[in-house]
């Protein structure tokens, strides 16, 4: 009775007080890339019940129904890279890497701790822990564990996330040090989905009764990469306008060296096919047990050349620019078990190696209104020989009201590896696609006063690489034109807020190319504090829908989405939330797809892949710092 008085009491009463941000300037930093700009952390989580990639403003997927199953962006994103890469683009979202690694600087040690827990066996932890060993020498790691044993049969994801990271620089700054290694274990049940006649036409029903397609087929991978980035200023500069023990090399000119070492490798069980599930069937009718295993090699030797701005000449710019040349090597092994379960055959279908010569580089200018950055890439010869890749960025600061931004991305790039040869038991392809040549445009206006902003995007595609209704890689011979908007918004009136996004777009090409045309997430909530500050709270309801469209497919087999040409229906996902902050911890309380089933079962998310039930999950976020 006393918690439903204080939610009562928190609903009229007319303070304005917002949720609190606590902010530590002071104590803790971190870098999102390496060598660039000092940012400050936001423990503010105002919204730390979107952990969930798939819940998050401005992201939209097709995916299995569980967290840690593989999903799909439903909106397109330009290559960032011309060297050939085998992580499996439907996990990305969740996977670690050492290009994703933070780099901290801290005046005390900090621990964060992250703690899930929901229906169906759900659990979830993260740990962040980083502490500076010496003024110039700082060591992080991040370790994320979760199990969810889902709504449907064999729908367990059991995965494993870890990343080390340090940076040191020398008392002279001439010397600096990056250093990250990622470890990524995924241990997946596979299956197949369930079929969708008979979910939309038997009413309510617990998922746990109805039979999926597989029934004895797993995954698991396993991915370890490590990356040693090392930089000397041979020609350097101090300025002594700025602090001791921050980036006091006013000007340079550096030599960067750069290496990475990446192993992959992928087991795939099925030890009771499902008839015509799969297109082919190469090597065994019983059973199928594939796996491959890829090592990569990448170097990179740059020459550069730096200057910032003092702090005293805001109006004065900064610069760092590089050009440099790299070598990436690859050995990738396909094989394949047959016979009986208990002492299956191996076999090596196919062993093959590739290379790649590149130049990479870089320019990037800014002062206190503007940002430029352009970089690029080109690959003078090996597997992806003769692409090229330009990406410009510009930010332009009209008032400190109105910013307005622009970017164009120009690539001509050979698909991945494994879309132009693969080997297993049920799916073999050897292509050879010509290069795929995109280009897309961005330009956006935003209002920092009213908290909108509005982009418009233009995307050209030649060559387009899909996996066609087969979920077989096939190359399209259509230009493809995907333009679109999209509208940003956060508005306030006293307690109640509203963010929005939303996404309009067009699509030439719905057979081979998927595009939703309206896809937003809306929420709505009460945002205020109780018992004098001491409670900050946010109550509120988060929405996501999207327009029917001919939606994905998913092929455990080769851990690939395909266009299945399946209608997926529109259904309007809410969530209810409570978000609170108690000194240093964080609480959310999420009553999660509350609306199952009251518009009946047409609620999937991919071909034979229906969203969960109503769940509670509860979540507690706890820092540390001393």
């Amino acid at each position: 009775m006393r918690l439903f008085l204080a939610l009562f009491l928190f609903l009229i009463m007319p303070t304005r007080t917002v949720l609190a941000v606590v902010t530590l300037d002071s104590v803790f930093s971190y870098r999102s890339k390496m060598y660039s700009e000092l940012q400050s952390v936001n423990h503010s989580k105002s919204l730390l019940h979107q952990y969930n990639p798939v819940s998050q403003l401005g992201k939209y997927y097709a995916h299995l129904g569980n967290y840690g199953l593989p999903m799909q962006s439903l909106l397109y994103k330009a290559p960032s890279s011309l060297l050939t890469t085998f992580t499996p683009a439907s996990m990305s979202a969740y996977l670690y890497t050492t290009d994703s690694s933070n780099y901290y600087d801290t005046k005390r040690p900090y621990t964060d701790i992250q703690w899930i827990n929901g229906l169906k066996k759900e659990q979830y932890l993260r740990l962040i822990h980083t502490q500076n060993i010496t003024p110039r020498w700082n060591v992080a790691i991040d370790f994320k564990r979760y199990r969810n044993k889902g709504y449907l049969v064999r729908h367990l994801a059991n995965n494993a996330h870890f990343t080390a990271s340090t940076q040191y620089k020398s008392k002279n700054n001439k010397y600096q040090l990056n250093g990250a290694y990622s470890l990524n274990r995924l241990s997946l049940q596979e299956n197949g989905g369930i079929n969708d006649t008979v979910f939309l036409n038997i009413g309510f029903v617990d998922k746990a009764s109805l039979p999926p397609i597989l029934t004895l087929a797993a995954r698991v991978s396993k991915s370890n990469s490590f990356m040693l980035n090392q930089r000397y200023y041979f020609v350097g500069n101090k300025d002594t306008s700025i602090k001791k023990n921050s980036a006091i090399i006013a000007h340079g000119v550096y030599f960067n060296l750069q290496n990475n070492y990446s192993v992959l490798r992928s087991h795939y069980v099925d030890n009771a096919p499902a008839p015509n599930f799969y297109a082919t069937t190469n090597y065994d009718s019983l059973y199928t047990n594939d796996s491959n295993s890829v090592r990569i090699h990448n170097h990179l030797l740059a020459l550069g050349y730096s200057s910032k701005t003092p702090h005293d000449s805001l109006q004065r710019w900064k610069y760092d620019t590089y050009i440099g040349g790299g070598v990436q090597q690859g050995i990738i092994n396909y094989y394949n078990r047959r016979g009986v379960i208990a002492k299956p055959q191996l076999f090596k279908i196919q062993h093959t190696t590739f290379n790649n010569t590149y130049l990479q580089w870089q320019a990037q200018a800014s002062n206190y209104k503007c940002n430029i950055a352009y970089n690029g890439q080109y690959n003078i010869a090996g597997y992806n020989g003769n692409n090229v890749l330009n990406n410009f960025v510009a930010n332009y600061a009209l008032t400190s009201t109105h910013v307005l931004s622009a970017s164009i991305n120009n690539t001509l790039r050979k698909t991945d590896y494994f879309n132009n040869e693969y080997y297993s038991n049920n799916y073999t392809w050897k292509n050879n696609f010509a290069s795929t040549a995109s280009t897309q445009l961005n330009v956006g206006y935003t209002n920092t006063k009213y908290r909108v902003s509005i982009q418009a995007f233009a995307n050209k595609i030649q060559g387009y690489i899909y996996f066609d209704s087969l979920a077989q890689a096939t190359q399209s011979n259509a230009t493809i034109l995907n333009n679109g908007l999209i509208l940003s918004w956060h508005a306030r009136y006293k307690k109640i807020n509203w963010q929005s996004n939303l996404t309009i777009q067009t699509n030439t090409t719905p057979q081979q190319f998927v595009a939703p045309a309206i896809l937003t997430r809306q929420l709505i909530y009460l945002q205020g504090s109780l018992f004098k500050n001491a409670l900050p709270l946010q109550i509120g309801f988060d929405g996501s829908y999207m327009s029917s469209y001919k939606g994905y497919g998913y092929m455990p087999a080769t851990m690939q989405f395909y266009n299945s040409n399946t209608i997926i229906n529109p259904y309007p996902f809410v969530d209810f939330f409570i978000n609170a902050s108690i000194g240093q911890a964080r609480i959310f309380i999420k009553a999660e797809h509350f609306l199952s089933g009251v518009f009946g079962n047409n609620y999937f998310l991919a071909k034979n892949s229906p969203a969960h039930d109503r769940a509670i999950k509860v979540g507690i976020y706890w820092y540390l710092y001393n």
